[in-house]
């Protein structure tokens, strides 16, 4: 089974980004983040898939333990396949102009 290129992380914060396969790690796909740099890999210590800030690291945020997935399988709630959706840009604030007189 072949993994995809790109898997999208959402709903987490700070670890919401996509992740493109960069390489092996123990014979399996491990992702990188494209904006954040956290690395998603196989951990051979938790048997289990990890996102964490270097390779080999405890896992930060990860999948069911044990697992027999070779590719990625954190829950389905915050793990796609394919390149996460644009953010929105935040709205323009409003430019209004006044003046309020207070008599105290």
């Amino acid at each position: 089974m072949s993994c995809s290129t790109n898997i999208c992380l959402s709903g987490t914060g700070v670890y919401d980004d996509t992740y493109t396969i960069d390489g092996l790690y123990f014979g399996l796909d491990y992702y990188t983040g494209s904006t954040n740099g956290y690395y998603i890999f196989y951990s051979t210590t938790e048997n289990r898939w990890c996102l964490a800030a270097n390779l080999g690291d405890p896992c930060i945020l990860f999948g069911p333990n044990p697992t027999s997935s070779s590719c990625p399988d954190f829950y389905p709630s915050i793990l796609s396949d394919g390149v996460c959706p644009p953010t929105p840009p935040p709205p323009v604030p409003c430019d209004i102009d006044f003046n309020a007189e207070f008599d105290c």
